[in-house]
């Protein structure tokens, strides 16, 4: 496939629809929004960080920006932990 062409979509993939989840934030009852892929990809971080969903949606949701709503905010923690992950995978480092 050219590098111009974009790969044709995943029909057995979940991506492109989303489900709100109940959670807590800071002891208070939430909802996130997210893609079931954003929500696996949060439980490795859990895993990994030993760390609740509750204790990891506090800790994004005291970091967001005011304007930001807590899905988008939780989407770019996401994809920020792992482009660092990937970092320091590149730099040779496994902290």
């Amino acid at each position: 496939m050219p590098d111009n062409q974009t790969p044709p979509a995943d029909k057995s993939a979940s991506s492109g629809w989303t489900k709100s989840h109940n959670i807590f934030v800071g002891g208070r009852r939430s909802s996130a929004r997210m893609e079931p892929e954003f929500r696996e990809a949060l439980k490795d971080i859990c895993d990994r960080e030993k760390k609740s969903l509750s204790e990891l949606y506090s800790e994004i949701d005291g970091r967001k920006r005011p304007d930001q709503t807590l899905s988008s905010a939780t989407r770019v923690f996401t994809v920020a932990y792992f482009r660092n992950a990937l970092h320091h995978i590149e730099e040779g480092s496994t902290d």
